[in-house]
């Protein structure tokens, strides 16, 4: 915990729940955002496949500027912001593996557990 700074079980929760909320609309949004890029992918083969592989080009470019000239923020613990290093079109024909980003509990964390966090 930040030196000064008081620990408030309630405004703690507060902050928790406030999380939730904010953490099921990014789920969402991440959702939709793959939706989107899979759809232009299959955009993309289709121009290409019709001969127009310098516009399924320039969607390419069109997508990777999208997200040029937002800035990081600074993170109040002083490591990285929140961020997405790579987000891309999934493969249809292959199964989301999520085994590697088995994330541990709330409850794993010393203040999960005092907090009763969930």
């Amino acid at each position: 915990m930040p030196s000064g700074v008081f620990f408030n079980q309630a405004a703690i929760q507060t902050a928790w729940s406030t999380f939730k909320t904010h953490q099921s609309q990014f789920l969402t949004d991440l959702g939709n955002l793959i939706t989107d890029l899979t759809n232009m992918e299959a955009d993309r083969d289709a121009l290409y496949n019709l001969g127009a592989g310098d516009v399924s080009d320039w969607i390419q470019q069109f997508i990777q500027r999208a997200r040029l000239g937002y800035q990081p923020r600074l993170s109040a613990s002083g490591g990285p912001p929140a961020q997405i290093v790579q987000v891309q079109a999934p493969n249809p024909n292959v199964a989301r593996d999520t085994t590697a980003a088995v994330q541990p509990p709330i409850s794993a964390t010393a203040t999960g557990q005092i907090c009763n966090l969930s």
